[in-house]
């Protein structure tokens, strides 16, 4: 099957409809979010954020990466508009109680005609290139608390991004991936995608030691499934990898957000108490 088409029975092909993003505060998911435009010196972007930002002390700060949207339509052009219809990584920082940002994708959520370096290869096939991760890199730097100790969480083609910013950014903690297509060029191939996906991403490096990483994958995924992303997790000991069997790619992460988030936390605990150990001894 195509790359259009299974784009478009992923996403439906609905139109979007951009100017619910336009207010300065913005209700989605019951939540109320503070709406903010970053411009870098490749593109803008939309952020959002919770209130509790605004006044928070505390270090740890949620930053979401959305998956790749509204791509590609049922005829083979490209979409007129990457907004993603149903933005799912903009659901789960709803459901997160702590200090969270969201960082849109390039030319999304209305920021399309008012920039000039929007064209459909930026969110077709360069959408994870290396101007891209600049870009995303430099609007999390511009929102981000002084203190901040970001966790970057990705979902789908997201997750590849939350990556590579969980690896540049140097206070960050840790990274959470959802569904994520980890493993680009294995992707690609395994759904027949243009090879200009893999050639035009940015070169995933092993990350950090001191990165802590939980990937998650659902048993019923057949976009994403971990074993396309198996060879490359088993490169890194110190990848934390859990499969859900009964979740897909999209079903059901919100509701399991409020476990990920407990169990990733564990993780940072049990972190702090190794760290503490070896300077006893």
């Amino acid at each position: 099957m195509s790359l259009v088409l299974v784009s478009c029975f992923m996403i439906g092909c609905a139109q979007v409809d951009a100017s619910q993003w336009q207010a300065k505060t913005v209700t989605y998911s019951g939540a109320e979010l503070d709406r903010q435009i970053v411009r870098t010196s490749h593109f803008q972007h939309v952020l959002f954020s919770n209130r509790v930002v605004r006044s928070s002390s505390q270090a740890v700060v949620w930053v979401f990466v959305e998956g790749d949207g509204n791509a590609w339509l049922r005829d083979g052009r490209a979409a007129e508009d990457p907004t993603p219809i149903d933005p799912l990584a903009l659901r789960l920082m709803t459901e997160t109680s702590g200090p969270a940002i969201y960082v849109g994708r390039p030319c999304a959520f209305g920021t399309l005609t008012s920039d000039p370096q929007c064209t459909a290869s930026v969110w077709t096939v360069d959408r994870y290139s290396p101007r891209v991760v600049e870009s995303l890199l430099a609007a999390v730097r511009a929102r981000l608390p002084a203190d901040a100790r970001p966790v970057l969480v990705g979902y789908s083609g997201g997750g590849v991004l939350a990556l590579q910013l969980a690896q540049r950014l140097r206070r960050s903690v840790g990274v959470v991936t959802v569904a994520a297509n980890l493993d680009v060029a294995a992707w690609a191939s395994h759904h027949g995608y243009t090879e200009q996906l893999t050639a035009r991403a940015a070169p995933l490096e092993l990350p950090r030691r001191d990165l802590l990483q939980l990937h998650l994958f659902g048993g019923r995924d057949t976009n994403a499934p971990y074993e396309l992303a198996a060879d490359l997790l088993a490169q890194d000991p110190n990848a934390h990898v859990r499969v859900f069997e009964q979740a897909d790619h999209d079903c059901c992460w919100v509701q399991l957000w409020p476990e990920i988030m407990q169990e990733f936390q564990q993780l940072m605990d049990a972190a702090v108490l190794m760290r503490s150990n070896s300077s006893l001894r």
